[in-house]
């Protein structure tokens, strides 16, 4: 799978630490970067763990324009947008590490 942000793909999650996000065509994800990864490898893989909620909130997205997704865990929050391109659409996903499930607002 090619890095999003090696083929031109510059969402805001390219430039927010700790958003990873990407792209998608006909369903299918095609590209994926989590540029502030820190470990100084490209991180290329979609996590495994909010690929099924990342791939409804793109599904979401095909219909109306627009997809989003908060999952509230015990320890933190997950924040998943996507919105419809013309031939493609783009996502991101940010988590909130350390907020209590109860919390409803916080800047990022």
């Amino acid at each position: 799978m090619a890095s999003a942000c090696s083929l031109g793909f510059r969402p805001k999650a390219c430039c927010s630490a700790g958003q990873k996000g990407g792209y998608s065509v006909d369903g299918r994800i095609l590209g994926y970067s989590y540029p502030t990864h820190g470990s100084g490898n490209p991180k290329v893989d979609v996590p495994e763990a909010e690929r099924p909620e990342i791939e409804n909130t793109i599904q979401d997205a095909e219909k109306p324009g627009k997809g989003e997704r908060v999952l509230r865990g015990s320890r933190d929050i997950v924040v998943i947008d996507a919105a419809s391109q013309r031939d493609h659409v783009a996502w991101t996903m940010k988590r909130l590490a350390g907020v209590d499930a109860a919390e409803t607002r916080r800047t990022c």
